[in-house]
């Protein structure tokens, strides 16, 4: 018997690009307890009806990577990040922008450039999250899909690629 259907998750990644260099950190999609205690969290507080659950979530995390796979090219270089830390808060960044968004869509998100007052503490922030995370040695020399497995060689999710794969087609929840 097939498994229920899903809904496939919508993905929204902006790329900062500053000095050629963008850095993004996000959940370690293999971690099942981080992502199971995030979509607990998505289920209880979504503006959505989304299917909040493990696969989900992972299937969001996976598609954003694929993205960052597919941007990465030789004239920006793009260091990702997993990590174990749970926020209700994202931080995106470069040297000279730092990008603070809630997780619901609704919520206004800020951006902080390097002459506003609170850059300095939002660059810390993003700094110490990056430092208990691990960097991901990303390999783009292959197809999307096997690049995504060749970066993620122990990753156990490879049945969840392909819908990652159509997730990246999907709108944002986060546009309007």
């Amino acid at each position: 018997m097939a498994p229920p259907a899903q809904p496939t998750p919508k993905i929204g990644v902006r790329l900062i690009s500053g000095r050629n260099r963008m850095r993004l950190i996000r959940r370690a999609f293999r971690d099942t307890e981080i992502c199971e205690k995030y979509a607990e969290y998505r289920r209880a507080s979504s503006f959505d009806s989304k299917a909040w659950d493990l696969a989900y979530v992972q299937i969001e995390i996976m598609a954003t990577i694929l993205v960052v796979l597919q941007a990465a090219n030789d004239n920006i270089r793009i260091d990702l990040y997993l990590s174990k830390r749970l926020s209700t808060f994202r931080l995106d960044g470069t040297s000279d922008d730092v990008i603070v968004t809630h997780e619901d869509p609704r919520d206004d998100a800020s951006r902080y450039r390097r002459s506003h007052q609170r850059f300095a503490a939002y660059q810390q922030e993003f700094l110490w999250v990056k430092q208990g995370a691990s960097k991901v040695d990303l390999k783009r020399n292959a197809s999307l899909g096997v690049a995504f497995e060749n970066t993620f060689i122990r990753a156990k999710t490879y049945e969840l690629l392909d819908r990652a794969m159509a997730a990246m087609s999907e709108g944002s929840p986060y546009e309007s």
